[in-house]
């Protein structure tokens, strides 16, 4: 089994879309089925189940998760270390972003950061909390992003910022007449969303802001928020994401509407290894911790 092979496997586990995963590898989509079908006949299993709703992972396939992570992590921190000791460039700090994350505060610490130090090669994966904290405990990224602060042993967190939540309905729903929703209109009405194995710290806290009492009426789960949305447009329900990506997203057929204050909000946190000693991911965090965008 070729380390290259296992590196699509896990990206494509992290996106559960070939044509993303295809396009962050910088692959043709049908290179990408190839190789993973030829990782499964190495293996003698299947990985993915593929259907008309989208990609998900086998018994088989999540078994492969963790480990694949594990292995690329360790391939991954000792290949950086021998650049860095060959004094090749001015070293590798390596970021995992949330997927659903505060796009403009990220993009901004990262622009800021390159322009600060130009001669730094950032290596950025993206994927949800529950995997990104995998990543920085396997020492395969040295912060990420994640949605709600963690409690792992040997981790340091640090509070970025909060997101506005916002409705997102189909078009012509009877509370898009409505200017501003309270929790309580939500309550009965159908709902599209993730499954919680995705995120499920984010998964609770979105339903704990938004039905107190925990009891959303959940028609729909989709592995995106791209599958979300066209859902939400196909009248299937409504559904809750943070504001500045639904507005980012928002396809036709789907109509925005914010809460009557407080406002439900989510936030954004930043953590990293504590035994980590990276001088690059010193200046990252101080850089954090100066003034930058509020979303």
């Amino acid at each position: 089994m070729e380390f290259r092979r296992l590196r699509y496997f896990s990206v494509l586990a992290r996106r559960l879309h070939f044509a993303r995963a295809a396009e962050e590898l910088h692959l043709s989509q049908p290179a990408l089925s190839q190789q993973i079908k030829v990782l499964e006949r190495e293996l003698g299993v299947r990985l993915f189940h593929r259907d008309r709703r989208g990609v998900s992972l086998t018994p088989a396939g999540l078994a492969l998760v963790e480990e694949a992570e594990t292995l690329l992590g360790r391939y991954d921190a000792v290949r950086d270390r021998v650049r860095e000791a060959a004094g090749d460039n001015g070293g590798v700090l390596r970021l995992a972003h949330t997927r659903s994350g505060v796009d403009n505060l990220v993009q901004d610490l990262v622009a800021r950061f390159r322009a600060l130090h130009p001669d730094t090669t950032l290596s950025v994966v993206s994927g949800w909390t529950e995997w990104n904290v995998r990543q920085v405990q396997a020492s395969a990224v040295d912060l990420a992003f994640v949605r709600l602060p963690v409690a792992e042993p040997g981790l340091v967190r640090m509070h970025l910022a909060d997101e506005e939540l916002v409705a997102v309905l189909p078009a012509g729903h009877p509370l898009s007449r409505t200017r501003r929703l309270r929790p309580a209109h939500l309550r009965d009405e159908p709902v599209v969303f993730w499954p919680p194995t995705q995120g499920p710290g984010y998964h609770d806290a979105v339903i704990r802001r938004i039905w107190p009492d925990g009891r959303p009426k959940i028609v729909r789960e989709d592995p995106d928020a791209e599958h979300v949305l066209a859902a939400v447009a196909a009248g299937t329900g409504l559904t809750i994401l943070g504001r500045e990506r639904a507005a980012r997203l928002h396809p036709k057929g789907t109509t925005l509407r914010r809460f009557t204050h407080p406002r439900p909000t989510v936030g954004l946190w930043a953590t990293w290894s504590r035994t980590n000693r990276s001088p690059l991911l010193e200046a990252f965090v101080e850089l954090c911790e100066s003034p930058h965008v509020t979303p």
